[in-house]
């Protein structure tokens, strides 16, 4: 945490554990100088934080809308314009870094094997409607539906390879886990 902590903003002091009982003594003896305005945004993360309703012309004040959807509500996120580290902001307030937004890979995953189910259910509903059009004589009907399960396969494939390539990537994360 302190080397986050030193990454994400400037600092005034820096000192080992055992010197910060003193260093902390000595800063609060100090006159503590003028004083400084908040600035505009920094007022607004903090009523959002006091839970004040944000909603969207509010929150481009200090954010641009993104292409990402808030992990919480899904909702969509906008990208806070200051500072470091990269964070997020939804109109309703939750807020994330981007390496929160980032790591929540399962809900990819589990979108992938739902899609993966559904479309594999789907080509066996429609080879058995193909076979049911074929022994009832509708040849171009069967021949239609034959057409649709050779696509509906083909999706399942693609699904099926990015699952499995899901999994391994997960590997190192998840010690023992077979695939």
């Amino acid at each position: 945490m302190p080397l986050a902590a030193l990454e994400a903003v400037s600092v005034d002091e820096v000192a080992p554990a055992d010197e910060l009982g003193a260093l902390l003594a000595n800063i609060v003896t100090q006159d503590s100088g003028e004083s400084v305005s908040c600035p505009e945004s920094v007022s607004l993360k903090v009523e959002i934080a006091g839970g004040a309703r944000l909603g969207s012309e509010t929150l481009r004040k200090i954010a641009d809308p993104s292409a990402l959807s808030c992990p919480d509500c899904h909702g969509v996120l906008s990208e806070i314009r200051d500072g470091q580290p990269l964070r997020y902001r939804c109109q309703t307030g939750h807020a994330a870094t981007a390496d929160v937004v980032a790591a929540r890979t399962e809900e990819v995953e589990e979108a992938m094997r739902i899609a993966l189910r559904v479309m594999e259910e789907r080509t066996t509903l429609v080879t058995r409607m193909a076979q049911d059009a074929r022994a009832s004589g509708r040849k171009a009907v069967a021949e239609l539906y034959e057409a649709r399960a050779e696509e509906y396969g083909r999706y399942s494939t693609i699904l099926r390879r990015a699952a499995v390539e899901a999994l391994r990537m997960q590997q190192p994360r998840n010690a023992g886990y077979e695939a």
